[in-house]
């Protein structure tokens, strides 16, 4: 299926569009911009400390652009953001441990932690940090 971009005539792209205005302009709702937000705040921190990253064009509209940010063309991050969803797991965090581990039945463990840990971890990874 081809969407097609504005009025009559306009070019016509291989995915979904965001909601158009009534002269055909792209309008993110509140839930993407506040997502765009999260990506760029988190590439501007990795900046910050030398580490390269960028936005992932179309992420989640087409199928083969995985993720929303690349750490150093090799990572794949997938970025998101709730206003209250994750109060359990910040909660778990202000415990002052350094990560927590979550599991759901016969699944892999997953690791969460600290933007700041994550971040002294990666650059020491990356050969970049003491």
């Amino acid at each position: 299926m081809v969407y097609s971009i504005g009025g009559g005539g306009g070019s016509t792209l291989p995915f979904p569009t965001a909601a158009l205005d009534h002269i055909g302009n792209n309008v993110a709702s509140r839930s993407k911009q506040k997502g765009d937000r999260d990506e760029r705040g988190l590439i501007a921190r990795l900046a910050e400390h030398g580490v390269s990253a960028h936005r992932v064009p179309l992420s989640g509209a087409v199928e083969g652009y995985e993720g929303d940010v690349i750490i150093e063309d090799k990572y794949v991050v997938e970025c998101k953001v709730r206003a209250r969803g994750f109060q359990q797991i910040y909660g778990w965090l202000e415990k002052h441990v350094d990560f927590l581990t979550i599991r759901q039945d016969r699944a892999e463990r997953l690791v969460v932690m600290r933007e700041s840990m994550f971040i002294r971890m990666l650059l020491k990874f990356l050969g970049r940090g003491e």
